[in-house]
């Protein structure tokens, strides 16, 4: 009986590890590389509306050298999530992204040239009418997998404690069936199959 207690127990063991490294590791780690990529999109979208903004070539030129470095930063935020997400619900919240991605850079590149050719009015508009909304749409996918990620990390860690509290359970009570035994061994012991000699 002692043996099922330590086996039980071992395995349990191995299952919280398992819990555990999932979400300490895996899932945290997603939930990282989310969290850089919202920090470099808001870097970008600084710049970028700087660059929008301004009259000042000199600005303008460093705040599209700045683009073009969150935009490196952005890519390998990127590249990670799609090395580590496996989920097929994180997969295509990822896809989400990637398409809002390229739907808010196409429109900003649509209302920068239009600012940069001189219809001032029109990339206005294009700013108000797409850019934005783009944007908006961008960030809500980013915090749509942060928010998986994190629910990830919850019921991983609601999953470890239930695990614990069923193995703390069971060991308990098995040692409390082994202990009824011992007594029961010891008051009233087996008679042996030889008899007294």
């Amino acid at each position: 009986l002692l043996l099922v207690i330590a086996g039980y127990g071992i395995n349990r063991i191995s299952l919280m590890r398992d819990i555990t490294e999932e979400v300490a590791v895996v899932s945290w780690q997603k939930a990282s590389a989310a969290n850089s990529l919202i920090a470099a999109v808001g870097d970008i979208t600084r710049s970028k509306l700087l660059t929008f903004a301004t009259n000042d070539p000199a600005i303008a030129a460093r705040a599209e050298a700045e683009v073009e470095k969150a935009r490196v930063s952005v890519d390998t935020d990127f590249t990670e999530l799609d090395s580590i997400i496996k989920k097929p619900e994180a997969r295509a919240l990822l896809a989400k992204m990637v398409d809002a991605r390229k739907l808010h850079n196409d429109a900003f590149d649509r209302a920068v040239a239009l600012r940069k050719s001189g219809k001032v009015a029109a990339a206005d508009q294009a700013l108000n009418g797409e850019v934005l909304p783009s944007l908006d749409a961008y960030l809500t996918s980013i915090r749509d997998l942060i928010a998986f990620q994190n629910n990830v990390v919850d019921e991983g860690g609601k999953e470890a404690i239930a695990t614990a509290a069923l193995a703390r359970d069971v060991a308990i009570g098995l040692a409390a069936v082994a202990l009824l035994l011992g007594v029961g061994f010891a008051v009233d012991p087996p008679s042996s199959s030889s008899g007294n000699v």
